[in-house]
């Protein structure tokens, strides 16, 4: 559809390819909800209240910064034109917030437990490593072990992750 002006109306992927053709686009594309282009949840619920937006669930895509996948009402008020893409942690993990107190803590899929100051905490600091209180020994047996594992086991990947740990083998042999 021709605006009468130069830009034709574009689709986000027709607006994304455009600009990544380095051409210009009928406007510039907009990018919110990513991890690196979201918002903060307490931001997240001033701007639904902006908008005049009930209900929603504020869904955190990031614990550690608190940071939230934005409302769907918001990405289309806002015009985003990305979507992003995560993988997703192993099936054993089930991530869930834990009350200790004046203080609430999660563990990552990695075992590294964060905290955050129920009262005025924005956002959650290291608690703890999964090698704490581990000698130093004990750490080097470890890490001496990681360093001499073949991650890929030498298999063609079929899946991204596979891909992934094929990459992360070639990098460790390039050092």
């Amino acid at each position: 559809m021709e605006t009468g002006g130069k830009y034709r109306l574009s689709s986000s992927r027709e607006r994304i390819v455009t600009a990544l053709d380095h051409k210009e686009p009928d406007r510039v594309p907009i990018a919110f909800g990513g991890l690196h282009d979201s918002i903060h949840l307490i931001g997240h619920r001033k701007l639904k209240k902006h908008f005049g937006l009930d209900g929603g669930e504020d869904i955190i895509q990031d614990p550690f910064q608190q940071i939230v996948f934005p409302d769907d009402r918001l990405l289309g008020i806002l015009h985003s034109d990305i979507q992003p893409v995560y993988a997703k942690p192993p099936g054993s993990y089930t991530f869930e917030y834990k009350d200790e107190g004046d203080i609430r803590t999660y563990t990552d899929e990695w075992g590294t437990k964060y905290k955050q100051p129920k009262r005025g905490g924005l956002y959650f600091d290291f608690a703890g490593h999964i090698l704490s209180g581990n000698s130093i020994d004990e750490i080097k047996i470890i890490t001496d072990a990681i360093e001499n594992h073949s991650f890929s086991k030498n298999k063609k990947p079929t899946t991204i992750e596979g891909k992934i740990l094929q990459d992360a083998d070639r990098l460790d042999a390039l050092g």
